[in-house]
């Protein structure tokens, strides 16, 4: 008969309880992607063959200039091959810078979304142990206003 007593109380003392309310992110919290992971390690390869190719046709510019110094080509033919080298060094230039920003932007999506995932697990946490202690205490949530900052566009 003394058990029921205690088994009764633990009854009433249970309460209708509701769980955490999951977390929504905001607008400029939402992770999204450009590229996946295979186009930025396809961007990486570009970049280590354009780096040499960029090389490749640096020492060929300066191997010119040595020719024509030492008498073996013309300053005609000289400049020709210049100019002919200098555009493909300018369209190398444009793979490299392209990639590369493929590459950055890749690593600061990643960075981001590595963030809001700390942020969301940080924010489930804190929310875990308010309602435990508010559990433990017995206490609702009252309704007040609270003034949170407007976000803008982070992007602009």
């Amino acid at each position: 008969m003394g058990l029921g007593f205690f088994k009764k109380k633990k009854e009433e003392k249970v309460e209708d309880e509701k769980p955490a309310q999951p977390f929504t992110a905001p607008d400029f919290l939402k992770v999204e992607k450009s590229f996946t992971r295979e186009d930025v390690e396809k961007a990486r390869s570009e970049l280590r063959v354009s780096s040499v190719e960029k090389e490749i046709l640096s020492e060929s510019l300066t191997r010119l200039y040595e020719a024509a110094a030492e008498g073996r080509i013309t300053p005609e033919e000289r400049d020709r091959l210049v100019a002919k080298y200098r555009e493909q060094l300018s369209k190398i230039d444009s793979v490299l810078d392209y990639n590369q920003k493929i590459i950055s932007l890749y690593e600061l999506e990643e960075t981001r979304a590595e963030l809001v995932k700390m942020f969301q697990e940080k924010f489930k946490e804190i929310n875990v142990k308010i309602d435990e202690i508010r559990r433990k205490l017995g206490v609702a949530p009252k309704q007040v206003e609270v003034k949170v900052p407007v976000w803008k566009n982070l992007s602009k």
